[in-house]
């Protein structure tokens, strides 16, 4: 996995301790635009998740639906 998921959980962590989703939806969204890392992209998903932003988990997810031909792990994305 990439190593970049401690820093994008530390700046959502820290967005969100300071009531600032907004940003925390910005940041996680530019960074899911940008990634082309299977795992990384599942978790910046499960980042979303948590801050409910949920249309952008679902693009970010249907992003991890292009990224693999595995038919398990397709499944296990769905």
């Amino acid at each position: 996995m990439n190593n970049n998921f401690p820093l994008l959980e530390s700046v959502v962590v820290s967005c969100k301790s300071k009531n600032n989703i907004s940003d925390a939806k910005t940041f996680l969204k530019i960074a899911a635009s940008n990634c082309q890392d299977l795992a990384l992209l599942d978790r910046i998903a499960y980042l979303q998740n948590e801050i409910k932003d949920y249309d952008n988990c679902i693009d970010s997810l249907k992003a991890c639906l292009l990224l693999t031909n595995d038919p398990a792990a397709k499944f296990a994305i769905k």
